[in-house]
């Protein structure tokens, strides 16, 4: 999910890690909490440093099948031509616990690109923060509340990642048009670097260029990996775009493997990974419309490329451990398709989730196994508003769900969830305090 990283190339990063109170003791390890039936809302905490007033604000937030919950949040204070300056607070809170507490906070320039957080089955969890000349990853173990750094990725224009139940967490990133991967084991380095494309051009990006690295793990530590790259460098432009997917118990992918119909005009690449089957989406460039393939992960091919419509914008996909696959589009309101448990399954009819055609920031996760939630704003002349919508859990119908906190809103808020029946949202109400919302 998620999401996850909203720019490119990361330019120029002073970057500050100051460890807080929180750091110092490990949370107890337990039984996880029970899934929820309400959310349960607190203030989130102040941070020294952080802009009352800044121009944009960029949230990710992470939740762990045991309930714990781990937010980044980034106040953008200015903006350059191609760069912006922000200071980010990164918050945990242990399962069970009435408040989050402020982990770290960092400070950064870059080019639009802000820190997210992911997290596992396990509740071990892992913040990405882009750089100058690569990322800085920090991870949580499973029960801990301590955040240690890993080695540094070098180079960086995109990147995402993942983490499996066992703790493993997986980042792939692209960088000189090439693309990248590795694997950090559960209080593990990181292994060796997997190059799984060569870029076609080298030298300097240029300002029109850019990567697009879309990673989907699911708990057996399976896999799926899009990557396009819009390439200006030759003069002619052109776009490369290829997917590619790992089995569970393996720490390498595939090869990668080219679609023709995403070659040649592929705008937006989202991938879903769900229970023995891995799923590509795409909107095309040259035109509306979404399309997707699937592939069974016991089989090396992917099947038919299916059209889910002929219109719209794709703005969400998500996979869950039960198989079940749901994707959300934007083109004559909010509209979404879901994909069954089995490997043969096939995709529902279309369903209406909101009629607005002014939808904002979404995010799409998956409460439970067969529960999506989409949150997104919606701008209006009275100001921008917060909407919650639900899928029934047979996937035959969309329909709002109620906030804790008033729809009207500073700044778009941001969800998690975990699959198992956790989830999390930060919510800026109009007027008030940054809310933290659980589910319990």
């Amino acid at each position: 999910m998620r999401r996850h990283l909203a720019s490119i190339v990361a330019v120029v990063l002073c970057l500050a890690l100051l460890p807080t109170a929180a750091q110092a003791a490990p949370a107890g390890a337990g039984a996880a909490p029970a899934a929820g039936t309400h959310w349960v809302t607190s203030v989130l905490p102040a941070a020294p440093g952080v802009p009352a007033s800044p121009q944009h604000v960029a949230t990710s937030v992470a939740v762990g099948g045991d309930g714990s919950v781990d937010i980044v949040r980034a106040s953008v204070t200015s903006f350059g031509d191609v760069t912006a300056t922000w200071s980010a607070v990164l918050y945990t809170m242990r399962p069970g616990a009435s408040k989050a507490s402020v982990a770290r906070i960092f400070s950064s320039r870059s080019a639009r690109s802000f820190p997210f957080v992911v997290a596992g089955r396990d509740g071990s969890a892992a913040v990405v923060l882009p750089s100058s000349n690569g990322a800085q990853v920090l991870r949580r173990a499973a029960g801990h509340a301590t955040w240690s750094p890993l080695t540094s990725i070098k180079g960086l224009e995109a990147v995402d990642a993942g983490i499996a139940k066992n703790g493993t967490l997986t980042v792939a990133w692209a960088d000189n048009r090439s693309l990248y991967a590795r694997v950090a084991g559960a209080g593990a380095d990181w292994s060796p670097v997997q190059k799984l494309v060569t870029g076609a051009t080298s030298g300097p990006l240029r300002q029109q260029e850019y990567s697009i690295v879309d990673l989907a793990v699911d708990p057996s530590g399976a896999a799926s990996l899009a990557f396009v790259h819009n390439d200006q460098a030759s003069g002619v432009p052109t776009k490369r775009a290829v997917v590619t997917t790992r089995v569970a118990g393996r720490t390498t992918f595939s090869s990668v493997r080219s679609f023709t119909t995403l070659t040649s005009g592929a705008s937006q690449v989202r991938v879903a990974q769900a229970a023995g089957k891995s799923v590509v989406a795409w909107g095309r460039q040259s035109g509306p419309g979404v399309l997707a393939r699937v592939k069974a992960s016991s089989t090396g091919a992917w099947g038919a490329t299916t059209t889910l419509s002929g219109s719209g914008v794709l703005r969400g996909l998500v996979g869950a451990s039960g198989g079940r696959v749901d994707l959300v589009l934007d083109g004559g309101g909010l509209r979404a398709r879901a994909l069954g448990s089995g490997s043969d399954a096939t995709w529902s009819s279309m369903r209406l989730v909101d009629a607005t055609t002014r939808a904002g920031e979404l995010d799409l996760v998956h409460r439970s196994q067969a529960e999506p939630l989409a949150l997104y704003s919606v701008s209006g002349s009275t100001g921008d508003r917060q909407r919650l919508a639900r899928a029934r859990t047979d996937g035959t119908a969309w329909g709002p769900a109620d906030l804790p906190t008033p729809s009207a809103i500073t700044w778009p808020g941001a969800i998690g969830g975990s699959g198992t029946g956790h989830a999390a949202m930060v919510l800026s109400p109009a007027g008030g305090s940054v809310v933290v919302a659980v589910w319990r």
